[in-house]
């Protein structure tokens, strides 16, 4: 399961499936430091998590790092082997490994910056409570809500629908999934645009899916089944979400959304 932007899978529920079918579970939690499941952290619920400290997280360090989390002594080990050539002890090596190690700089930074994870955590939701509560009601746009109470969502990023009323799966990929407002003219791709010509930067997470990116062009597949997923990436844009943005900065940001959005209502009604 993929903790997507800091929201807890149903883990419950996961647990059932996987216990039924013998299967393993692998948490990614790239997203989801510190976000819960219950009364468990992600990461401590199936049987390994993984973790990313890139900088854009919410706990990051000053370039690459990560961390792998189990509670099998076993996996532990091998993991540790695999993280340095594969090797146990120096000129020995059990496995054909990787070079992963986390560097001491990074480490360091994270021993300073984890102290604040909980005080950072608690911001993000203050500052996507704020945000549902600044953004207008439109029929257009849907906002992010938490999987279940069982939940504690710790918002690595606040990501809006802004619905494609037009969309369609049987253009070619190129055209399908362009960002350009000029060369697709699409709600979503318009709002993103018109933000930007004010000074507010947001992000498309992730304006292609993996079955449509080049490395997979030869690959046979239906793409009826992927429907949703190639619609859900023409319609998602991530607001800005870090501890340190203000509640003026996120009244500016919301107030000229709901501005974009209705003008785009009356750009469309007089067009039809």
């Amino acid at each position: 399961p993929v903790h997507l932007f800091g929201n807890a899978v149903d883990m419950t529920k996961l647990k059932l499936i996987a216990k039924k079918y013998n299967l393993k579970i692998i948490e990614d939690c790239a997203q989801a430091t510190g976000s819960m499941w219950g009364s468990n952290n992600v990461g401590s619920i199936g049987d390994i998590g993984c973790f990313s400290f890139f900088p854009t997280k919410n706990l990051g360090c000053a370039g690459d790092g990560g961390a792998v989390t189990t509670s099998d002594q076993s996996l532990a080990q091998k993991i540790r082997e695999l993280a340095v050539h594969g090797s146990p002890k120096r000129y020995s090596h059990n496995h054909i490994g990787y070079n992963t190690r986390l560097d001491v700089i990074q480490a360091a930074i994270l021993n300073v910056k984890i102290k604040s994870i909980k005080k950072w955590i608690k911001a993000r939701q203050k500052i996507a409570d704020n945000y549902v509560q600044l953004i207008d009601k439109n029929a257009l746009l849907s906002l992010p809500q938490t999987n279940s109470e069982l939940s504690c969502n710790t918002w690595n990023q606040f990501v809006i629908k802004v619905q494609n009323e037009n969309f369609s799966n049987t253009k070619n990929y190129f055209e399908l999934f362009e960002t350009d407002v000029i060369k697709n003219k699409t709600s979503r791709n318009f709002l993103k645009s018109e933000l930007l010509k004010i000074g507010i930067n947001t992000i498309i997470y992730y304006p292609i899916p993996i079955h449509a990116q080049l490395a997979y062009k030869d690959k046979i597949f239906d793409k009826d089944l992927l429907f949703n997923t190639e619609k859900v990436c023409k319609e998602v844009l991530s607001l800005p979400m870090f501890p340190e943005i203000t509640f003026e900065e996120q009244l500016y940001i919301s107030e000229n959304l709901n501005l974009i959005l209705k003008k785009y209502t009356q750009i469309a009604q007089i067009s039809a």
